[in-house]
């Protein structure tokens, strides 16, 4: 039982990371799109990186606690 958990939670994981991959990307191609400056872009796609970060540090801690 414990070995399927793990890999359901890896499995989980990798997921969420390639999320985390997307959405930056996602957002520089839609930013560069929309005012065709790779500066604005570059600055939109890190503020979003560092949300996803911040994001994903406290959704450890809470499954943490909750666990």
């Amino acid at each position: 039982l414990p070995s399927t958990q793990r890999k359901e939670r890896s499995k989980n994981q990798g997921s969420f990371s390639g999320f985390f991959v997307a959405l930056p990307l996602f957002v520089f191609l839609t930013t560069f799109f929309q005012f065709g400056d790779p500066s604005i872009s570059a600055v939109a796609t890190f503020v979003t990186a560092f949300v996803c970060i911040v994001f994903a540090g406290l959704m450890r801690r809470f499954k943490r606690r909750n666990n």
